[in-house]
């Protein structure tokens, strides 16, 4: 049997001091704030529900990187590679990559639920084609809004990716540790997934259908994000992916999608699994390209 050595051990403490400060103050506020308002805060339709939502998403977004910097300091481990750099030269098609790629699959996505309900509804009673321009419009607004709310979206990355991941490599092989680091990233959205954020309250088996979902997710981002920060050798572009992501999703359904189509599709609130395959299917082919690029990595040492 493999005794594990000093450095794995220091390593997994580290692991272990990062996850219980990225996951415990989150899950202790989100209880607080439930307990406040009496009601999931996401679903609240009250003002001060609403903006104290938001804030509690700003918030949360900061404990990955609150729990990276906290973790180094504690075990002395300084800031040595923490990714930090934007490494710019040569890597242009990365950053171009990290806002093209969700956009593609932000999409991809949005032609699948109108494809969902293509039996209810027809084309012209979903899409607002009179809301083209303008939802081009808000796309470039919104990936322009991208930096000027930079800092959140980077809160996690430099906790899950420019911490998190690469610690869990020195202990299992990268692409197992890419997938856990995934898994880890969607369990810790739960207490948010327990009071309505992402998709709700009202599905079949809330709100574990939902953190199963999330894991899913993340697994599948985990693996491109990851591939992002590896080849660049920086945080940034999966931060700029991760803003992406996040901020056109709701911002193309807003604004091509017709009132009446998007007021059922609210309001029923369904998962329905088919609707992230795009970027199952983008992590998939990013988990594939890690693999290779790891297999390669192992033959030539």
């Amino acid at each position: 049997m493999k005794l594990i050595s000093s450095d794995q051990k220091l390593t997994l403490k580290r692991i272990i001091i990062f996850i219980l400060i990225a996951f415990v103050p989150l899950i202790i506020i989100v209880a607080v704030v439930n307990a406040f308002f009496d009601e999931p805060i996401y679903v609240s339709e009250t003002p001060e529900a609403l903006a104290t939502s938001q804030l509690l998403g700003f918030i949360g977004m900061m404990t990955p990187t609150i729990a990276n910097i906290i973790t180094r300091i504690i075990t002395k481990e300084g800031f040595k590679n923490s990714y930090l750099k934007i490494n710019l030269k040569g890597n242009i098609k990365y950053y171009v990559l990290s806002v093209v790629v969700p956009l593609i699959y932000v999409i991809a996505t949005m032609c699948i639920s109108f494809m969902i309900y293509s039996k209810e509804f027809t084309l012209s009673e979903m899409v607002d084609f009179s809301n083209i321009p303008i939802t081009i419009g808000g796309t470039l607004l919104s990936l322009s809004a991208i930096f000027y709310f930079f800092i959140p979206f980077f809160g996690e990355e430099f906790g899950w990716r420019a911490y998190l991941t690469p610690k869990l490599t020195e202990l299992i092989p990268e692409p197992v540790a890419v997938f856990v680091s995934g898994i880890i990233w969607g369990l810790w959205h739960a207490p948010l997934t327990c009071v309505g954020h992402n998709f709700g309250v009202d599905y079949p088996f809330f709100p574990f259908l939902g953190i199963l979902m999330m894991c899913i997710m993340c697994a599948s981002m985990s693996s491109f994000l990851t591939l992002l920060t590896k080849r660049t050798g920086s945080v940034f572009p999966a931060a700029l992916a991760h803003g992406a992501n996040n901020q056109l999703t709701g911002v193309i359904i807003s604004f091509l999608a017709t009132e009446e189509f998007l007021e059922r599709f609210s309001s029923e609130q369904n998962i329905v699994v088919i609707e992230i395959l795009p970027i199952v299917i983008v992590g998939v082919i990013s988990y594939i390209i890690l693999i290779m690029d790891y297999m390669k990595k192992k033959k030539e040492a």
